[in-house]
């Protein structure tokens, strides 16, 4: 049994970038186990991304977490390979970069984010000024093997790699999402809209909120939010649901209609579309802006939102309208099986194995 050493940002169970990044391939890996080296526990990461930590203390913490991360990088055995995904390290991962290399025989980079650019959220502005954002270029041209998660990393990938790139997209596995899942239909009575996110992405739920508020005068329907911080700026009526997986599935299940609201920058670009790919899993009809992978997951299992179709017409015309639902949900569940864990699973055994 050959082991992967796996440099992560978070304890299992907790990202959504592990979880259906490596996670999941887990059980089916027949000759590969994979071990993570993560930085952040669970005490850790709420001082790290809580509001109400002073940044003197935050930065204390980023120093403890430097100093664990060093020791983390002499773990592994000399000559075992070796995936780092996304980042090494918040601060300085070129340094952690290089040593790993160094001892590593084999080193793989994994990504499903434009990395290379700075997300700036309420958690984290507080140490984006400690990043350098070209750090990742580095990266990718130390790795034997790049797996990127959608073709528009892939291409920046290509103007640093030297090893092999494979694209290999964010995927679901079926076996728990849509087991023996049918068609669904518009339910007759009050519909549930569900969003699925985190911290992070809260913020593109201002996207919808005017309309979901307009809609919600003229129309009875539920709008069910999932984050593991509340979105309070809301102006509409929601319900929130703290996040946990065991909770998500149940609320798949819910959900009639599930929403993806996407700002049209180079950050978003580079998504890997997972909440559309849960929804499409659980043959729930989808609405999304156009933007990214969003185009090319939706195909034929919802309706995109751009200049020409707003919010306001795409949510009226599904929740309200339903002639298309049935068809939706039918090619949503057929779309899931593009990005089945099942099918992509060779292909990632064959890059950590390369």
């Amino acid at each position: 049994m050959q082991t992967i050493y796996c440099f992560v940002q978070h304890y299992k169970g907790r990202n959504p970038s592990q979880r259906y990044r490596l996670e999941q391939f887990e059980p089916y890996l027949n000759k590969l186990q994979l071990n993570y080296i993560y930085w952040l526990g669970k005490k850790t990461d709420k001082w790290f991304y809580s509001n109400n930590t002073p940044v003197i203390a935050k930065a204390i913490l980023v120093g403890a977490l430097f100093l664990k991360r060093v020791c983390q990088v002499f773990m592994f055995p000399k000559g075992a390979t070796v995936l780092i995904q996304r980042e090494s390290f918040p601060i300085f991962n070129v340094l952690f970069d290089k040593i790993i290399r160094w001892r590593a025989d084999k080193l793989i980079y994994d990504f499903d984010d434009a990395v290379w650019l700075t997300n700036k959220t309420s958690n984290t502005a507080k140490i984006t000024f400690l990043k350098r954002t070209n750090n990742v270029a580095h990266t990718i041209s130390i790795s034997d093997v790049v797996i990127a998660g959608n073709s528009y990393l892939a291409n920046f990938a290509k103007n640093y790699a030297r090893g092999l790139i494979k694209l290999i997209p964010t995927t679901v596995d079926l076996n728990i999402y849509n087991k023996e899942l049918k068609t669904k239909n518009l339910p007759k009575g009050r519909i549930v809209i569900g969003w699925i996110g985190s911290f992070s992405t809260n913020k593109y739920l201002r996207i919808v909120d005017k309309s979901i508020k307009r809609l919600q005068e003229l129309h009875p329907f539920e709008l069910k939010v999932m984050s593991n911080e509340n979105p309070t700026f809301l102006k509409c009526n929601y319900e929130f649901i703290p996040w946990s997986g065991k909770v998500e599935l149940a609320l798949l299940k819910q959900m009639d209609i599930g929403i993806m609201p996407l700002e049209n920058n180079d950050w978003e670009r580079g998504k890997c579309g997972l909440k559309l790919l849960l929804y499409l899993a659980s043959g729930i009809p989808s609405i999304a802006s156009n933007v990214g992978v969003n185009k090319k997951i939706l195909e034929g299992a919802g309706i995109l939102v751009d200049e020409s179709n707003t919010w306001e017409q795409s949510l009226t015309n599904l929740a309200f309208t339903g002639d298309a639902y049935a068809r939706y949900s039918k090619n949503a569940i057929s779309e899931a099986q593009n990005y089945s864990t099942e099918k992509w699973l060779s292909s990632f055994e064959s890059s950590l194995v390369y």
